[in-house]
């Protein structure tokens, strides 16, 4: 039978150390620490007056003024009432933890040459949580929908007009089809270098309607209910748990035009 030679030793809490927990204060103090954009697991340690600096430039208090974003009037109070008067009217209730607005933070992207920034609002603990999550199912529910129509369309007039995907898989099974043809000329990839902040509202709200309009003339029934755990079509509702084309075009525009965030005290209106 071997003898255990190993020998158990105190550890050190190196954490509780006040030499430690003072130099952990300072450096909290000077530097933002950050996840790195498109590295997972890796942080950038940034000086905190260049980190709130280049916030203050992205909404336009700092240097030129931005078109995408204001400064709101309206407190943090009012906007988080207005939008609980929202949620009540469909039965859904705001906890308690989830009335904030989101933040604006901002992630180094390294990989870029001038190094980049990509500029995020944090809603994952927000006022507009309940509504947004019922409002994506809704709207996988249509993308479902519009796919499977022109599933069909292409079927019986062989032109393809719908170019959408939900994930990478369809773009890779083309990629490996073309490869066994060996039959492919080029390849090109094409990336935004703005998006999100370049589309109007108006044409924004425009757009998502005529598909909401078209995914509900093309139904018997006029009512998307949902449950906790499902949707579904229905001509009556159950309590107030259901979306006619005219409220969930009203929400739309409301989740969409009604776009506030924070950066310290201050509250922004995203306008674009």
């Amino acid at each position: 039978m071997l003898k255990r030679k190993s020998k158990a030793f105190k550890t050190r809490q190196v954490l509780q150390d006040p030499t430690v927990i003072a130099y952990l204060e300072e450096l909290h103090h000077r530097f933002v620490i950050i996840p790195i954009d498109k590295a997972s697991g890796n942080y950038a340690l940034i000086c905190k007056y260049f980190y709130i600096s280049k916030l203050l430039k992205e909404v336009g208090l700092n240097g030129t003024a931005s078109p995408t974003y204001s400064v709101s009037e309206l407190t943090k109070e009012s906007i988080i009432t207005k939008n609980v008067k929202v949620c009540q009217k469909f039965d859904l209730e705001v906890a308690q933890d989830l009335k904030s607005l989101p933040i604006m933070y901002w992630t180094p992207k390294l990989h870029k040459n001038p190094i980049g920034s990509r500029f995020i609002v944090a809603s994952r603990i927000c006022f507009t949580k309940p509504l947004t999550e019922v409002v994506s199912r809704v709207f996988k529910m249509i993308f479902a929908h519009i796919e499977c129509f022109h599933k069909k369309s292409h079927f019986y007039s062989r032109f393809k007009k719908f170019w959408v995907v939900q994930n990478s898989f369809p773009v890779l099974e083309k990629i490996d089809r073309i490869n066994i043809q060996k039959n492919a000329k080029s390849l090109y990839t094409f990336d935004f270098s703005t998006l999100y902040t370049t589309i109007p509202h108006r044409l924004l709200v425009e757009v998502l309607s005529d598909i909401i309009k078209f995914v509900f003339k093309s139904n018997i029934n006029k009512r998307i209910g949902f449950s906790e755990s499902s949707l579904y079509w229905t001509s009556k509702g159950v309590g107030k748990r259901y979306f006619t084309q005219k409220t969930l075009i009203d929400t739309i525009s409301f989740l969409i035009q009604k776009c506030f965030f924070t950066i310290g005290n201050l509250v922004f209106k995203q306008d674009i």
